[in-house]
């Protein structure tokens, strides 16, 4: 019998394996399992809810004038970078100019948004939405779209924090 074939057998052959390696595998293998395991504290569940005056709700959100208060427009821009961003305006941009109600009394749909949420690339257009308003129309195309914004971390000064941290 040549030495792979005795390894193999000591390894594939349970009675001859030593109890120390069998020890090892098994607590190696309880220590893998219970890293998957977590712990968090239970919140009790609430069992009254107050609504004061000042809470965040849609019906304490502050509807500009000229706002309809016959539609609710809510609006949920996704992520994505810069494409996310582009998409998202674009989305605005047809929203100002398709108008809703009769031809006595209409508004454009951008201006009877209530809500926007968004994330990652898309929260770039709402907060510029949110902060200007109609505005976006006029420089957030050139100021942020048409900018290649990823060239400053391409080119931010490297700190390496450790190195430069004074013990």
């Amino acid at each position: 019998m040549d030495a792979s074939s005795m390894k193999s057998d000591l390894i594939l052959n349970n009675r001859a394996t030593p109890p120390q390696f069998r020890a090892f595998i098994l607590s190696f293998f309880l220590l893998f399992v219970s890293a998957c395991t977590t712990t968090y504290p239970v919140n009790p569940p609430l069992t009254k809810i107050e609504h004061d005056g000042d809470s965040y709700t849609i019906q304490n959100s502050r509807r500009d004038i000229g706002n309809r208060n016959e539609a609710l427009v809510l609006l949920a821009f996704s992520g994505g970078g810069t494409r996310a961003a582009a998409f998202s305006y674009g989305v605005l941009e047809e929203l100002s100019e398709t108008s809703i109600g009769d031809a006595d009394n209409s508004n454009y749909i951008s201006d009877e948004i209530d809500v926007i949420t968004a994330v990652s690339g898309g929260s770039f257009t709402a907060a510029y939405f949110g902060l200007y308003g109609v505005r976006i129309f006029e420089d957030y195309e050139q100021k942020f779209l048409r900018r290649n914004v990823q060239e400053y971390g391409d080119n931010a000064p490297r700190t390496n924090l450790v190195k430069s941290a004074k013990v």
